[in-house]
């Protein structure tokens, strides 16, 4: 009896353990992909090819070389380490010049060697500082925190304070909670107030945190029912507290750091005692941190600049009126109507106010209220103007590129050109005036016409946008540097979507300057047309300088030079993401021409009628007449062709069609099947791939937030954060791929993943992002930016209808992508998970072959978001309408695609899709012949497949465990059996 109960016993606890293992297995195996590379394991291996006998034999190119590593194929631990090293100084120094001294009042920084000792760190960010939030990438490497990196630099703190942090259990901030996590003013106790004596200096760090699929909180979301970006209680009782130690003369100094890539409204400096504050932005998870305590002592002088509007209130941008989370007036009649998963087709978002976001809102409305016109005074859009009318220093504390330095500057426009080649040229100087070395952003921005014509068409225009910068070397005291900045003209174009439908440049007088911010140029601007009035962003009479503008006149509409590019037409493509275009005048756009009349209010309601219903779930794909049978379509045919052949083959050159033909059409649809990277196909003797992910790096190393990259406002810091991030993906993982740079628009403050965007600006994007992905593609990496395009909210951002007219697509979210591929070279691109209009960006053939390929010439691969099963995505539709590869989830996933695409092929006999398939294939491999996949790629080599180390692993461990199961089973039974046979005998006996 007691040994059949260990062996049943036994048994059961083997069997539990076993269907554990055995649904790890599964998963697993599912996410085959996603564990080879996290256990860096390849799936396939060169192996010479019949008739090779020796290595030696083989010649092994190095198309693309490390300065690190001797091969970067093969990179030794040593030559890693010296590239970690060096990219640990690299983002160091992305903190320092990206970081934005905001103010500095008498001079309180940099603190002194004395200032320094036992300083107060206030705020619990002090110990849970904000790094960068969450999603992708952006890990691995050193990662030195904030008290830690001022230990190190040489400060002390307070240690009771920080303690009293440390100790404090009521909730912490994160990205997906409603809290802010500061400490409430208890934690403030007799004991920790009375360790404030021991220095005269408060640093006080406050913190804000969205993220993947976060968006910061709106006032009803909120705890407390404001805007997240507000102060908070808890925040305004230390602030409180702060400034009563100030005021008994406890504190000599209060500065402010801003731990934070959203802007926060900062309107309360002065009523709190602020004397100094820096915009730090997220360090990162690497040695970001260490950047700050040299700001703070003057080490490294501040030299950033804002990439954001820093409004007084946070929901004064008039984009804030459509954000967030709005769904169909009829929300029953769709989910009637549609196939698909409801919850992916019921919401929407619209983009009221057309090109006016940011300081192209703030800056033009100003403008208008300074000349008079467009009702630009009138109450609406009011959120922090005293009095009835709207003012612009009530309604901005900072303006875009306001930066201080620790130095004085000036600056001179002495020379503009026009070269005659559809570029000009600013000549300046730039002098130091102050008493330290430091360093210059010179920004050019420019007006263009506003007149009848615009109005009558619709053709909206900002008073002030960028269109070039530089920044200039480290300028000693007294002395002076020359810069030039040279932009394209194609920036003073604007996009007529009712009349013209194309790009044209206005009738009238074009005016460019430079300044300090924005803000400031167009003061000059304004000067220079002889306007009164004007005030600095504080609100304080100014006049501006007319010296630093320079103007010419066009005396003729043109719409002619930019209607065409080198590879396309431009017309219009998205008429169909108008609302108005479904459901006429559900929408009136925000235009200057009458700011009173048409400022968002409120959000625009959308009755959905039928049409719109039915193209919700469209896959945007029906078999043409003229397909060819899917028999007719030449596929699998051996020509000895290999992937080592065709490098730097022309796309056009008929040996694609040769080399691609070799596939079938399983091992077509194979290579469209991602899961960090694609599998090896043996016929045309492809390895497998692999990508990393996402723009705050890659596995290996971890860089400071982008959006602080790019308040560097320096093409020279964008290229060297893109050679390393190459570098990164190179030798850290082996990557022909990475998904980055995020490139999408802070079109509110509010956008969960405004960290890993660059600005709210698109021409900002647009050349900083060219400046890193060319660095990247030079390291033989496929840059692919995402989320192309206008993710600029992450609430329902599955499937989410984005609405909006054309010209502010095509001048603000399409305007900053376009840079990374038209000057970047980009060779990959992402895709969003939101609709355009009513069409999935994935079954937009309008952006994606006749925007992407067609005006902006791309060559190279687009592939999904994580497509995983989304019912939205269909696998169909997305591959026949410009999308060529699906970022999924899982195997399962990749299968269900598989069958859907085969389907598709065989119920319809429809060799279009086959074709198709083909040149999908063509663009895949032109692109991986094109990065250091082929470094040591000889066509001496065939390809073989390799079985996962682990596989075999698990499969082993299942085995032992079964076949435990087997013998305790068997041995339960019998002593089982044998028990009860034994207690049958003796009943018989006693019978």
């Amino acid at each position: 009896m007691k040994r059949s109960r260990i062996f049943r016993g036994v048994t059961s606890v083997l069997l539990l353990i076993e269907c554990v293992i055995l649904g790890l297995t599964i998963a697993m195996f599912s996410f085959a992909s996603f564990i080879n590379i996290a256990l860096g394991v390849e799936t396939s291996k060169l192996v010479l090819k019949d008739g090779v006998t020796s290595e030696e034999d083989v010649e092994k190119p190095q198309y693309f070389k490390s300065k690190f590593a001797k091969d970067i194929n093969n990179p030794t631990e040593e030559e890693i380490a010296a590239k970690n090293e060096a990219v640990a100084a690299f983002v160091e120094l992305e903190e320092e010049e990206g970081s934005v001294l905001l103010k500095n009042d008498n001079n309180a920084l940099p603190l002194s060697a004395d200032e320094i000792k036992n300083v107060n760190l206030f705020g619990r960010s002090t110990v849970n500082p904000y790094t960068k939030s969450n999603s992708g990438g952006g890990s691995g490497g050193t990662y030195i925190d904030y008290l830690t990196a001022l230990t190190e630099k040489g400060f002390t703190y307070n240690q009771t304070l920080v303690e009293a942090y440390q100790n404090d259990t009521s909730p912490t901030r994160s990205g997906s909670a409603r809290t802010i996590g500061e400490s409430p003013v208890s934690v403030y106790t007799s004991a920790v107030q009375s360790s404030f004596s021991g220095s005269d200096v408060a640093i006080v760090m406050l913190s804000r945190e969205g993220g993947e699929s976060n968006d910061l909180y709106l006032p009803h979301q909120d705890s407390e029912g404001i805007s997240q970006l507000a102060l908070h209680k808890d925040e305004r009782d230390m602030l409180q507290l702060v400034k009563q130690y100030k005021d008994n003369g406890t504190f000599k100094k209060v500065i402010v750091l801003l731990n934070t890539s959203n802007p926060m409204e900062v309107h309360w400096f002065d009523d709190y005692g602020v004397d100094a504050a820096i915009w730090i932005g997220g360090p990162g998870k690497s040695t970001g941190f260490r950047g700050v305590p040299d700001l703070l002592t003057g080490a490294a002088n501040p030299s950033g600049r804002l990439v954001d509007t820093y409004a007084t209130n946070s929901l004064s941008a008039p984009a804030t009126a459509n954000f967030g989370e709005f769904t169909y007036t009829n929300r029953s009649d769709v989910v009637a109507g549609v196939t698909d998963n409801a919850s992916e087709c019921t919401y929407y978002v619209v983009h009221q106010e057309g090109i006016y976001v940011g300081y192209k809102y703030y800056e033009t409305r100003y403008e208008d209220v300074v000349l008079g016109q467009g009702n630009a005074d009138a109450n609406v859009g009011i959120w922090a103007s005293e009095g009835n009318t709207w003012d612009y220093a009530d309604e901005v504390s900072y303006p875009f590129g306001h930066g201080l330095s620790y130095t004085t500057f000036t600056q001179t426009m002495d020379e503009t050109v026009d070269n005659g080649d559809g570029t000009m040229t600013v000549r300046g100087t730039v002098t130091n005036t102050g008493s330290v070395a430091g360093k210059s952003v010179v920004e050019l921005y420019a007006q263009t016409p506003y007149g009848d014509y615009e109005k009558e068409n619709k053709v909206e225009k900002a008073a002030v946008q960028l269109v070039g910068f530089t920044k200039t070397d480290l300028i000693e005291p007294g002395a002076s540097e020359e810069y030039e900045i040279t932009f394209d003209k194609y920036f003073l174009a604007s996009y007529d979507y009712t009349n013209a439908k194309t790009y044209i440049m206005s009738e009238g007088a074009y005016y460019l300057a430079v300044g300090d911010n924005a803000h400031d140029a167009l003061n000059n601007i304004l000067a220079a047309k002889g306007a009164t009035g004007m005030v600095d962003a504080d609100g304080n009479p100014v006049s501006g300088d007319a010296d630093k503008t320079y103007s010419w006149t066009q005396d003729e509409l043109d719409a002619e030079t930019y209607s065409t590019t080198s590879t396309s037409g431009v017309t219009n493509r998205l008429d169909e993401a108008d609302i108005n275009y479904w459901v006429e005048d559900t929408v009136t756009y925000l235009s200057r021409a009458d700011w009173e009349g048409t400022y968002p209010v409120e959000a625009v309601e959308i009755t959905a009628n039928k049409e719109l219903i039915d193209v919700l779930c469209d896959s945007q794909y029906e078999k043409p007449a003229n397909a060819p049978s899917a028999m007719n379509v030449v596929t699998g045919v051996q020509k000895g062709i290999k992937l080592a052949d065709m490098y730097n083959v022309p796309y056009d050159d008929p040996l694609w069609d040769e080399f691609i033909s070799q596939l079938t059409v399983s091992e077509l649809i194979v290579s469209l099947m991602d899961g960090g990277g694609i599998a090896e196909q043996i016929s045309i003797a492809a390895p497998n791939t692999s990508n990393g992910d996402g723009p705050d790096g890659i596995a290996g190393n971890a860089y400071v937030n982008q959006s602080v990259a790019a308040s560097s406002w320096s093409t020279e810091m964008l290229a060297l954060r893109g050679y390393y991030m190459g570098e990164d993906a190179v030798l850290n993982h082996s990557a022909q791929q990475v998904w980055c740079p995020g490139v999408d628009t802070h079109r509110t403050p509010f956008g969960g993943r405004n960290f890993e965007y660059y600005s709210e600006d698109a021409n900002l994007a647009y050349i900083l992002g060219a400046a890193q992905t060319k660095e990247m593609e030079a390291m033989g990496v496929s840059v692919g930016p995402k989320h192309f395009f206008a993710n600029d909210q992450e609430t329902w951002r599955t499937g989410v209808s984005t609405y909006g007219n054309e010209q502010g697509f095509r001048e603000i979210q399409l305007r900053a992508f376009e840079g990374l591929f038209t000057e970047g070279g980009a060779t990959s691109v992402m895709t969003s998970f939101n609709r355009i209009g009513p069409i999935w960006v994935g079954h937009y053939s309008e952006v994606q072959d006749d925007i992407l390929r067609g005006e902006w010439g791309f060559v190279g691969i687009v592939i999904t978001d994580a497509a995983g099963v989304n019912s939205y995505m269909h696998s169909v539709g997305a591959i026949m309408n410009g999308t060529d590869m699906f970022c999924y989830t899982s195997d399962a996933a990749a299968d269900m695609r598989t069958a859907d695409i085969n389907a598709g092929i065989r119920d319809n006999d429809d060799g279009n899709i086959v074709e198709h398939l083909k040149e999908i294939n063509h663009r895949i491999y032109y692109t991986y012949a094109h990065t250091n996949l082929m470094n040591g790629l000889s066509s001496m080599y065939d390809v073989v497949s390799v079985t996962p180390w682990w596989q075999p692993v698990i499969i082993a461990i299942n085995c032992v465990f079964g076949a435990a199961i087997v013998v305790t089973g068997v041995m339960f039974a019998v002593t089982a059996y044998g028990k009860k046979n034994k207690k049958e005998g003796v009943g018989n006996v006693q019978k």
